[in-house]
C-alpha cells in the first residue's frame, strides 16, 4: 500500500488547471473566428468609395461615415448587432445601435432608393420624403399599392421629415443627408424623437464607382452584402469596359455643368466623383483644376468667363425642355457656346407625369401601332371606299372578297403602300445621317442638290433615251431596264453629294455650304431645261409627271429593284450608328476615338446616296421629308443617340409619307394632288421651327 504526499496531488491539480487554461487560451480565438464566421458569412469590404467604411467584429458590424458634408470635422459610427446578440461592450461614444437586418427603412433622398431594387429590399420601404420623384417601377408599384407613404414636407431643398408621419410608421431607421448647416439638418432632431438616423454621403465620393458602392453601406443593414457584391462587381466590369474606350484619346471636348440658383451656380468639385466620370466618359471638366469633392459655389460671371467657349452644358438640373424655356430663365445663358450650338443636355430622360418614368418603350409601341393604322388606311381609303374587313379578308380568304376590289388593293394600293413606307423611311434616314455629317440641322437630299443631281441623272436617261433608241432596249431587258434607271439616279446624287462634300472641306459656315449646295441644285435645273429643249414631246411629258412625285407608279416588278436598293442603303446606315455618334463631336474627336472619318465619310455619301437616288429614281424628286423626318424624332425621343433615331427615323419616316400619300389620294374624290405640294406643306413649317429655333448659330 502506497500513499502520495499531500503536496503532489496539489502540483497536479495546479498542472492540469495551467493546461486547461492554455488550451482554453488556444481554441477561444478559433472560436471566436467560427463565431463571426456563423455571424458574417458573406463578408465585403470596400475598393473604390472613400466615404465610409466597413469591418466586421466577434458580434456586431461597425459602419463608419466619413466626410459626410463639404468641410465636415466629424463623421458618424453605426454599430449594426444581429439579432439575439447582446449590446456590445465597447461602442464608441455617440455610435448607433441597429439591430439588423432591418425590417422598416423611411428615406428622405430618392437618389438613394435606386439602390433597394438592385438587391430585392425594396418592400422594406414604408415611406419616402417625395414619392413623386421616383421612376423605379417596383418602388412606384409600391407605392400606388400604398405600402409606402409620403414621409416628407416642403419641397426641394426645404424638403423636411413630417415626423408625425414617422411616428405612426415606426421605421427601424432613418436615411438621409446632412449639410453641415444645423438650422438645416435634421437627424438632431430625429434622434431626440427616438428615431435612428443613418446619414448617408454618396455624393461626397470622388469616383462614380465609389458613389455606386454605397450600395454596400446600404446591404450591410439587410445582411446583403453576397448581392451587393455581385451587382456592384457587375457596375464596376461595365464602366472599366466603357472607360478603357477612350482612355489614350488626345481630344477631349470640354464640358460645365449644372445651372445657378439665385445667382449662384452650383458647380461639381474638381475632385469629385462628376468630374471623373466626364473624364472617364472621354471630355475635360473646366474646374478639374480643383480637388474638392462635393459641390462648390461660384459667381455666375465667373462661370460665363471660363465656360464661355465650352463645347457641351450637361446636366442643367431645371425643369426645362428646350433652349427657348433656359432662355427665359435667363438670357445670359444664350452668351455660352454650347447654348449657340443646341449642345445643352438636361438629366431628365427617365422622368414621370410628376417629375421622375421612362417611355421610351412607349413611344416605340404608339409609332408602331401608328404606322400599322396609316398603312390599313392606305389600303381602305382612295376614290373607292373598301371596309376594312375586306382588306383584311383579302389576305387570309381572297376568294371571299369582290374580285374588284381585290384587284385594286393588290395591283394598286398595296404596291403604293409598300413604295410609300421604303421611300419615307429611305428619305428620313439619308436626311439624319447628312445632318450629321455636316452637323447642320437644314442638311437634307432635298435643300443640298441630292434630289436635283439625281433629277438630272434621270434626265439625261429619259430626256435622251428616245434619240439614242434605248426605249427598245427598255422593252425588251424590262428589269434591266428598271435597274438602268436606279444607276442613272444613283449617279447623278452621287455627283451632286459629291461637290458638296468637296466644298464642305473648304468653307466653314454651314449657311454657305448650304447655299453652294441650293447653287448645284440650280445647276442641274439648268441642264435639266437645256435637255427638255432638245427633248421629244413623249420624252418630256413623262420627265413632267416624274417630277411631281408620286409613289403610286411604282409595280411589283420595280419593287423587285426598289426595295432590296433601299435595304441596302438602309443596312450602311445602321452599320454606320456608331462612327454617327462619334462624329456628333466633330471629326476630330471621332478620329482620337478610333473612327476612320474618311472611310465613314464615304459610306455615309455611297449610302445616302443610293436611298435618295433610289427614291428619286421611282417616286421622283420628293421634298421636305429627309429634312423634316430627323427633327421630329428628336423631338420625340429626346436623344442624339443614332441607335435611337435611325429605327426612330424608319418608322417615322413611313408614317410621315404614308400620310402624305394619303392626303394626296383625295380619299372619297377623284381628285389625286402632286405628292410634293402635300409633302411641302408638311415639311415647310418644320424647317421654318428649324431656323427659328436655332438663328443664335446660323450665320446669315
Amino acid at each position: 500500500m502506497s500513499f502520495s504526499a499531500p503536496g503532489a496531488k496539489k502540483d497536479r491539480l495546479f498542472v492540469f488547471f495551467i493546461a486547461f487554461f492554455v488550451f482554453c487560451l488556444n481554441i477561444l480565438p478559433a472560436f471566436a473566428d467560427n463565431l463571426q464566421e456563423s455571424l458574417f458569412p458573406n463578408k465585403t469590404s470596400v475598393r473604390f468609395a472613400k466615404c465610409f467604411n466597413i469591418t466586421y467584429h466577434d458580434t456586431y458590424k461597425k459602419l463608419e461615415v466619413r466626410n459626410p458634408w463639404r468641410g465636415a470635422k466629424e463623421g458618424f459610427v453605426y454599430i449594426l448587432v444581429p439579432q439575439g446578440q447582446d449590446m456590445p461592450k465597447d461602442v464608441p461614444p455617440g455610435a448607433i445601435v441597429v439591430t439588423v437586418p432591418v425590417k422598416r427603412i423611411a428615406l428622405l433622398s430618392t437618389t438613394f432608393a435606386a439602390f433597394f431594387p438592385m438587391i430585392g429590399i425594396e418592400k422594406s420601404i414604408v415611406g419616402i420624403g417625395a414619392p413623386d420623384w421616383v421612376h423605379s417601377p417596383e418602388i412606384l408599384a409600391l407605392i400606388k399599392e400604398g405600402h409606402i407613404a409620403k414621409v416628407g414636407k416642403g419641397q426641394g431643398m426645404g424638403l423636411k421629415f413630417d415626423e408625425e408621419r414617422l411616428v405612426t410608421l415606426k421605421p427601424d431607421i432613418v436615411i438621409l443627408y446632412g449639410t453641415g448647416n444645423p438650422a438645416t439638418d435634421q437627424h438632431p432632431k430625429l434622434l431626440e424623437g427616438g428615431f435612428k438616423p443613418v446619414i448617408v454621403a454618396p455624393h461626397m465620393e470622388a469616383h462614380p464607382l465609389g458613389r455606386a458602392e454605397w450600395i454596400k453601406f446600404l446591404a450591410a443593414f439587410f445582411n446583403k452584402e453576397a448581392e451587393a457584391d455581385r451587382v456592384f462587381n457587375d457596375i464596376v466590369s461595365r464602366y472599366e469596359a466603357l472607360a478603357d474606350k477612350v482612355k489614350n484619346i488626345s481630344y477631349r471636348p470640354t464640358v460645365f455643368c449644372n445651372a445657378p440658383i439665385r445667382g449662384t451656380w452650383h458647380i461639381p468639385g474638381g475632385g469629385g466623383y462628376v468630374a471623373k466620370l466626364i473624364h472617364d466618359a472621354g471630355a475635360k471638366y473646366l474646374w478639374d483644376d480643383d480637388q474638392s469633392t462635393g459641390t462648390m459655389t461660384v459667381a455666375i460671371e465667373t462661370v460665363i468667363e471660363r465656360a464661355k467657349n465650352a463645347d457641351f452644358w450637361i446636366g442643367v438640373i431645371m425643369p426645362v425642355q428646350s433652349l427657348e424655356e433656359l432662355r427665359a430663365i435667363d438670357d445670359r445663358f444664350s452668351l455660352f457656346r454650347a447654348f449657340q450650338k443646341g449642345n445643352v443636355f438636361n438629366n431628365d430622360v427617365k422622368v414621370n407625369a410628376a417629375g421622375g418614368n421612362d417611355f421610351w418603350e412607349t413611344r416605340w409601341f404608339l409609332l408602331g401601332v401608328l404606322l400599322i393604322a396609316i398603312f390599313l388606311l392606305e389600303l381602305c381609303l382612295g376614290s373607292v371606299m373598301i371596309p376594312l374587313r375586306d382588306i383584311l379578308l383579302s389576305f387570309v380568304s381572297p376568294s371571299d372578297v369582290d374580285e374588284k376590289w381585290r384587284e385594286i388593293i393588290f395591283v394598286f394600293r398595296l404596291p403604293r403602300a409598300i413604295t410609300a413606307a421604303f421611300a419615307g423611311a429611305a428619305l428620313g434616314t439619308a436626311g439624319l445621317q447628312m445632318q450629321t455629317l455636316f452637323r447642320n440641322p437644314l442638311a437634307g437630299p432635298y435643300v443640298l442638290g441630292i434630289n436635283s443631281g439625281a433629277s438630272l441623272g434621270v434626265a439625261v436617261l429619259v430626256l435622251t433615251a428616245w434619240n439614242l433608241g434605248l426605249p427598245a432596249f427598255f422593252a425588251k431587258t424590262g428589269f434591266l431596264g428598271n435597274m438602268a434607271v436606279v444607276l442613272a439616279s444613283i449617279a447623278g446624287a452621287g455627283t451632286a453629294f459629291g461637290i458638296v462634300i468637296a466644298f464642305s472641306r473648304r468653307v466653314q459656315q454651314s449657311v454657305t455650304l448650304l447655299i453652294i449646295g441650293l447653287m448645284i441644285g440650280y445647276i442641274s435645273n439648268a441642264f435639266v431645261e437645256v435637255l427638255i429643249q432638245f427633248a421629244v414631246e413623249h420624252s418630256i411629258q413623262r420627265f413632267i409627271t416624274w417630277t411631281f412625285g408620286s409613289f403610286g407608279g411604282v409595280t411589283w416588278i420595280q419593287l423587285r429593284v426598289f426595295v432590296p436598293a433601299i435595304v441596302l442603303g438602309l443596312l450602311i446606315a445602321v452599320i454606320m450608328m456608331k462612327p454617327l455618334n462619334a462624329l456628333l463631336l466633330g471629326e476630330e474627336y471621332a478620329r482620337s476615338m478610333g473612327v476612320n472619318a474618311r472611310r465613314t465619310r464615304v459610306f455615309i455619301i455611297s449610302g445616302s446616296s443610293l436611298l435618295a437616288g433610289a427614291v428619286t429614281a421611282f417616286c421622283g424628286p420628293v421634298a421636305f421629308i429627309g429634312i423634316a423626318v430627323p427633327h421630329l424624332c428628336r423631338l420625340i425621343f429626346r436623344t442624339s443617340d443614332h441607335r435611337v433615331l435611325v429605327p426612330g427615323v424608319l418608322l417615322m419616316g413611313a408614317i410621315l409619307a404614308l400620310t402624305a400619300d394619303l392626303i394626296a389620294q383625295v380619299p372619297g374624290s377623284r381628285a389625286v394632288l402632286p405628292l410634293n405640294a402635300v409633302t411641302s406643306i408638311i415639311g415647310a413649317p418644320v424647317v421654318i421651327w428649324v431656323i427659328m429655333k436655332r438663328r443664335q448659330s446660323l450665320e446669315v
